[in-house]
């Protein structure tokens, strides 16, 4: 059976990603920081695994991989790297800390999660990774700040670690569009954002 590991698991997105996964035959391990209670009632209703680990601390993330493989009791097929951190800022208040946070949960942690399993893949087996990337790196606006310079970065860490795990790892991005409202819009802000910026 394949096996994936999906962070940022249990709400949101990718509570939707494991949903799917598991829905198409896969053995799902959900990563959470803090929502063990989503993740569990999400593990329950699709028979899967959960772990916790903060992916800011980058030796937590780079044993993701091997944690879930011991869990399941063998090598993960793939891995969607869809954690992340999103917090309001602009280059005007932006603060060093919400800097390195971002970089080290959106940038840092899928490259060291995606070298990880590469390393754990048996001879001859191949593998996949899958990172969500997001569409403001395409529609650029200036909020958000360090939360979309992190994903910027991880648009190019995609493209460098598809020719450096090839072949036995197929990396790509999927960039969704505008999917849900952020915590301070309106339902009627977030259909005018999101009719403005279609892709």
């Amino acid at each position: 059976m394949n096996s994936v590991l999906v962070t940022g698991g249990a709400k949101l997105v990718g509570a939707a990603i494991a949903r799917r996964l598991a829905r198409g035959g896969w053995k799902v391990v959900i990563h959470h920081r803090d929502s063990a209670m989503e993740a569990d009632a999400l593990a329950a209703e699709i028979g899967a695994l959960t772990l916790t680990a903060d992916l800011a601390d980058p030796e937590a993330a780079e044993a993701l991989p091997a944690r879930a493989a011991e869990m399941l009791g063998a090598p993960l097929s793939a891995v969607v790297n869809n954690a992340s951190v999103f917090e309001y800022n602009t280059a005007a208040t932006f603060k060093v800390e919400d800097w390195r946070r971002d970089q080290a949960v959106n940038l840092l942690s899928p490259v060291l999660i995606a070298r990880a399993f590469a390393r754990l893949l048996p001879h001859g087996r191949s593998g996949a990774v899958v990172n969500l990337i997001d569409q403001k790196v395409w529609n650029l606006n200036t909020d958000f700040f360090s939360y979309t310079i992190s994903k910027i970065g991880l648009e190019g860490a995609t493209r460098m670690l598809a020719r450096a795990l090839a072949p036995s790892v197929r990396v790509n991005g999927v960039a969704p569009g505008l999917t849900l409202p952020n915590q301070w819009q309106t339902d009627e802000e977030f259909k005018t954002v999101a009719a403005a910026h279609n892709i």
